[in-house]
Parts: structure tokens; sequence; C-alpha cells
């Protein structure tokens, strides 16, 4: 099974916030994402990526859909 980016960040995003339902377009913020959240949520994703994800990219891209595409540009062919 080939790897998929966007399942990656989206079941993270379902990692940390287990009681909310998560899709593409759901906001960290209005999730209650904070700054334990945003290290937690880039450390799950720096796993599947093996490299470091930065939180401060959730300031501008802060949703599924948004972070998968900004990774992919900055990572290359994802």
């Amino acid at each position: 099974m080939p790897f998929e980016l966007s399942t990656c960040v989206e079941d993270a995003f379902k990692t940390c916030f287990p009681d909310a339902k998560v899709s593409q377009d759901s906001d960290f913020f209005d999730l209650g994402g904070d700054s334990l959240k945003a290290v937690d949520l880039c450390g799950l994703i720096g796993r599947c990526l093996r490299a470091e994800v930065h939180p401060s990219i959730l300031f501008s891209h802060s949703t599924p859909a948004t972070l998968t595409d900004a990774l992919r540009r900055e990572c290359g062919s994802l």
C-alpha cells in the first residue's frame, strides 16, 4: 500500500482530538488546539514522514488539507 500523506495528517488530527469529528477541513485551533497539542500533532506527522515538522506550520496551515498541501510543497513528492 503506498504512503498517503493526507491520511497520515488526518489520522494524526484524529489521534490528537479523539472526541472531535475530524475532516480535511477541520481547523486545529477550532478543535481546541494549543501549543502542547501542536507539538504532539507535529510529532505524529513527523514520525510518518521521518522528518521534523515544526509546530509553527500550524499558524498558516491549520487544517489537514492545507497542512498536507504545505508539507507536499516542502518535502517534495509525497
